[in-house]
C-alpha cells in the first residue's frame, strides 16, 4: 500500500497538482487534500486507487520507500482495411474489460462512415461498450454525424477548425484512423503521446458547441 510521502512525491515526479490527480484517479479533491495533510486514516480502496492513477503513467513504488518513472513505454501497431477499425473497437474492450468502466474520447465522429464500412458491427460494439461502462465523448463536425451515442456525450467543432483525421484516445493509447480507402490505422502506445492527444480534446471540447 503507497504511503502518504510516497503519494506526494509521485505527484512530484509528475509535476501534477492535487487537482490534477483528482481528476485521472476518481478520488475527490478534498479527500486527497485530507490525506496528505496525514488527517484521518484514508481507506485502502482509495489509496489504490491513487496507486492506480500513479502506475498509468509510468510511477513504480517500493517498499525502501522509493518512487520512480519506469523507462517510458513506445509502441506502434500499423494495420489496414476494415478489420483495422475492429482491432482498435476490441483493443479498446479489452483494455476496460474488467468491469472498472472507462472514457474514450473520440475526435471527428462520423456515423456514416463507420456505419457505411461496417453496418452490423457498429450497432453491435456500441452495445458491448455500454454493457462494459465505457464512455464515449464525441466531436462531430454536423449535428447529423452522430446517430450512435447520447446527444450529452458528443459536441459539435466550430466550423472555422480545420478537419483531421479521427482519432481515439483512452487510456496511454491513440488510434489515428484514415478512413479513405484503404483504410489505415495508426495505434500508438505511449502515455506522454495518450496526455498530449487527451489535452488537444479537452480544449477543442471546451470551445465546441453542445448539442
Amino acid at each position: 500500500m503507497i504511503t502518504i510521502p510516497q503519494i506526494k512525491a509521485a505527484r512530484a515526479l509528475l509535476s501534477w497538482t492535487q487537482r490534477d490527480l483528482a481528476k485521472i484517479s476518481g478520488v475527490s479533491l478534498a479527500a486527497i487534500a485530507q490525506i496528505e495533510s496525514g488527517a484521518g486514516n484514508p481507506r485502502a480502496e482509495t489509496l489504490v486507487m491513487l496507486q492506480h492513477a500513479f502506475e498509468k503513467y509510468d510511477v513504480e513504488f517500493s517498499d525502501d520507500p522509493g518512487v520512480r518513472i519506469r523507462q517510458e513505454i513506445f509502441a506502434v501497431n500499423i494495420w489496414q482495411g476494415r478489420e483495422a477499425i475492429l482491432k482498435v473497437w476490441r483493443d479498446i474492450e479489452a483494455v476496460f474489460g474488467d468491469g472498472r468502466g472507462g472514457e474514450v474520447s473520440l475526435s471527428s465522429l462520423d456515423d456514416a462512415l463507420w456505419e457505411k464500412l461496417l453496418p452490423k458491427e457498429l450497432p453491435e460494439a456500441t452495445l458491448r461498450r455500454k454493457k462494459l461502462n465505457i464512455v464515449t465523448r464525441a466531436l462531430v463536425r454536423k449535428q447529423d454525424d452522430n446517430r450512435s451515442l447520447p446527444w450529452e456525450w458528443c459536441r459539435q467543432m466550430p466550423k472555422a477548425m480545420p478537419a483531421d483525421a479521427p482519432y481515439y484516445v483512452y487510456e496511454d493509447k491513440v488510434a489515428i484512423i484514415k478512413m479513405t480507402d484503404p483504410v489505415r490505422v495508426v495505434l500508438m502506445r505511449s502515455p506522454t503521446l495518450a496526455e498530449s492527444f487527451r489535452a488537444q480534446f479537452e480544449y477543442h471540447w471546451e470551445i465546441s458547441k453542445k448539442l
